[in-house]
C-alpha cells in the first residue's frame, strides 16, 4: 500500500504572483534520490497560488485522495504561522493517524511546552529538512519508531 504525502509551504509573494513550491521540490527530489522506500509514497501535487486559505488547501488535499493522508509536512515561516497551525488541526481531525511533520524556522521549538501547545504536531525538523525528512519517511514506511532521528525535535 502506498502512503500519501502532502507538503504545505505558503509563498511570501505580495504581488499576487504564484511562487514555486521550493520546499516540496527539495524534499521530494532528495527522497527520490536517497530514500529507501520510494515506491511506498505518492507525493501529492501542491497548490501554488498565493492567498489560499487553510480551508482551500484542506479541500485540495481531501479532493486528491481516496483513503487517507499519511504524511503532512508543514513548512512554517512568519507569513504563514497561523495557516500552518489551522491546517494541522483540520488534518488531525479528519485524518487522526496522519504523521504531521513541522519544519521551517518559525516554530517555537525551544519551548518546553511545544508539543503541548501544538498537540497536532508529531515531530519537528528545525533546520534543513532533506536528511531528517528522508529518514522520517524511511522509518515511517516500515512502521519504525521515529525517536532519535538526527535533526529532529
Amino acid at each position: 500500500m502506498t502512503k500519501n504525502i502532502y507538503i504545505y509551504s505558503k509563498g511570501a509573494s505580495t504581488n499576487g504572483w504564484s511562487t514555486l513550491p521550493l520546499i516540496y521540490s527539495l524534499l521530494k527530489t532528495y527522497y527520490q534520490k536517497k530514500g529507501q522506500h520510494i515506491d511506498k509514497y505518492v507525493w501529492m501535487e501542491p497548490r501554488i497560488e498565493n492567498g489560499l486559505t487553510p480551508e482551500e488547501i484542506f479541500n485540495h488535499i481531501v479532493s486528491q485522495i481516496d483513503t487517507t493522508l499519511h504524511v503532512l509536512g508543514l513548512s512554517n515561516y512568519c507569513w504563514c504561522d497561523a495557516d500552518c497551525v489551522q491546517l494541522s488541526k483540520m488534518i488531525r481531525e479528519k485524518y487522526p493517524s496522519c504523521l504531521i511533520v513541522a519544519g521551517g524556522p518559525n516554530w517555537p521549538y525551544n519551548t518546553l511546552d511545544f508539543f503541548e501547545s501544538y498537540s497536532e504536531i508529531d515531530i519537528c525538523v528545525p533546520a534543513d529538512g532533506e536528511l531528517p525528512f528522508t529518514e522520517i519517511l524511511d522509518k515511517f514506511a516500515c512502521d519504525k519508531d521515529l525517536d532519535g532521528i538526527d535533526g529532529t525535535v
